[in-house]
């Protein structure tokens, strides 16, 4: 359940949900749909987070004695826990990843 929820919360950092509006959202993707290499980098973010989710999900199933009753409850705790976490460190992990790019 942990590993499903780190998972998780990686996936949520990598798109930078907990700190932004779903207006916020939609306005950086209509101000980011002229320039390609910003457009490829949004396209890989959302590919990789997508993993992060479908491997944390993945994870999840084992730890579900009946899937048919109690999957949706515990994937929807899963997210639920992970939105807060990425709320918590969300913007440390992007600071964190930020400081290891190499210099120009």
């Amino acid at each position: 359940m942990a590993g499903a929820i780190v998972l998780d919360t990686l996936a949520f950092s990598i798109w930078n949900i907990g700190t932004r509006s779903p207006a916020t959202v939609l306005r950086d993707i209509r101000l980011r749909m002229r320039d390609r290499s910003s457009l490829a980098a949004g396209a890989l973010r959302a590919a990789i987070g997508i993993i992060f989710l479908t491997a944390g999900t993945i994870l999840l199933v084992p730890v579900v004695i009946d899937l048919e009753a109690d999957f949706a409850v515990m994937e929807l705790f899963a997210f639920l826990v992970a939105l807060g976490l990425e709320h918590l460190v969300g913007p440390d992990i992007r600071a964190f990843s930020d400081s290891r790019k190499p210099s120009l």
